[in-house]
């Protein structure tokens, strides 16, 4: 508790290391006229230091404004600080994948996926060459043209081009004039994409290239400049579901991420790729054929999916199946009243696990003498990402139960997450 303090605006960090990177920072603004109660942001999240050079031909690239952000798409990118003394880049991260980029000239480039686990990292990195790609985006709404060539009176103005290659993305806008530009490291092979919906007409292109020292290899023809001419396409909707249909991977289950779906065609070489959203629907914009639907996140365990895209009932399903968790009871006589069984008698005792959402739900039974019983009073049983309650029926030593009690200590409500982590729970 703080106070009395002067109004104004304050940033109040925690840095539990003392290294000058505070793992947690938040913007607090205090007036005069009121008394404030803040909450300040918790847990402190796990990080790891990351410690890095930026090199060009062997040689030290100081000063640079270096971000990083995570692959996932969460929270905000990071600016490394450079340490003058050492000539080091330093930066604390929060463990995951980070994608750093920074374009250097237009003929030098750094693009880097890196792994931050538990310990602290040091590492180099190199600028690689890069070339400008330039390009444009032009419409043709007549699907039965094979070949299309790019008419000045159709561009597409103002809309976003993909670029997805490896493990990395980026995108560009085009210009009022349909125009594109945009950096890319050269033996890069690049799937460009452009997915336009539309009220009455819905826009899609995809080509690949790979960028060269001579251009941008385009199949077999080598080219300094990317025309892609947009054709008419279907408007693909989906929902991403947790082990069967009806169940969305939403951002309520804990380790939640954002997900990847890919669409693959073998009339193309170009990958599709389209974003979930928070309740785990997808929308894209494909040609007509017959599509493959995967994910690009192997920890769910993701199931592939095939649709024939044509426009008349272009819906999907997919389904993943992340690790079920497993969950310890313990049930105990709780003479103390402090939920501590080591002061306490354990009892096997009945018990079911509901839907903690819908009561009425019963989603796992545990019998006197179920399986589930590792010892006295402990059961472990396995789980699927949810919320949940346990529910113990009153017991009644009249009708011949050895004790007379209900649930009096501990927290019957708990999540299973996406990442397969342990639940533990006392009852007394």
């Amino acid at each position: 508790e703080f106070g009395p303090i002067i109004p104004g605006n304050y940033t109040a960090q925690i840095d539990l290391d003392g290294d000058g990177f505070p793992e947690i920072s938040a913007d607090y603004v205090f007036l005069a006229e009121f008394d404030a109660a803040m909450v300040f942001p918790s847990p402190v999240p796990e990080t790891s230091d990351l410690t890095f050079r930026l090199l060009e031909e062997g040689q030290n690239v100081p000063d640079l404004n270096v971000t990083l952000r995570l692959k996932n798409g969460t929270g905000e990118p990071v600016t490394a600080m450079f340490d003058n003394v050492s000539g080091d880049y330093l930066v604390e991260l929060v463990q995951g994948t980070w994608i750093m980029n920074h374009t250097l000239t237009e003929e030098l480039q750094v693009w880097e996926q890196i792994e931050i686990g538990e310990e602290d990292m040091d590492a180099d990195y190199e600028f690689h060459v890069s070339h400008l790609v330039m390009g444009s985006v032009y419409y043709e709404e007549n699907l039965s043209i094979e070949f299309p060539e790019p008419d000045e009176g159709k561009i597409l103005d103002y809309v976003v081009v993909e670029f997805h290659w490896g493990d990395f993305s980026t995108i560009a806008e085009t210009n009022g004039s349909g125009d594109f530009s945009v950096v890319l490291p050269e033996g890069a092979v690049v799937d460009a994409t452009v997915q336009l919906p539309g009220t009455t007409l819905n826009m899609v292109n995809g080509t690949r290239f790979t960028v060269t020292s001579d251009g941008l290899l385009v199949g077999s023809e080598v080219v300094d400049h990317l025309s892609m001419i947009a054709m008419p396409g279907y408007v693909v909707q989906g929902l991403v579901n947790v082990n069967r249909e009806a169940n969305p991977y939403h951002s309520a289950y804990g380790g939640w991420e954002p997900v990847t779906i890919t669409a693959d065609n073998l009339d193309t070489d170009v990958r599709w790729r389209g974003q979930a959203m928070l309740d785990g629907q997808f929308q894209m914009v494909l040609p007509g054929g017959n599509w493959t639907f995967g994910l690009d996140a192997d920890w769910l365990n993701p199931v592939t999916s095939d649709l024939e895209v044509d426009g008349k009932n272009d819906t999907i399903n997919l389904i993943v199946h992340p690790a079920n968790s497993t969950v310890t009871i313990e049930f105990f006589l709780d003479h103390s009243a402090d939920n501590n069984a080591s002061n306490g008698t354990y009892v096997t005792y009945p018990f079911s696990v509901v839907n903690y959402l819908d009561s009425t739900q019963t989603v796992y039974e545990v019998l006197a003498n179920g399986s589930e019983w590792v010892s006295e009073g402990i059961a472990e049983l396995m789980l699927e990402p949810g919320s949940y309650r346990i529910d113990v029926e009153t017991s009644d030593p009249v009708a011949g139960d050895l004790f007379g009690t209900r649930i009096m200590t501990g927290t019957t409500q708990f999540d299973i997450g996406l990442n397969g982590n342990s639940v533990d729970r006392s009852i007394g």
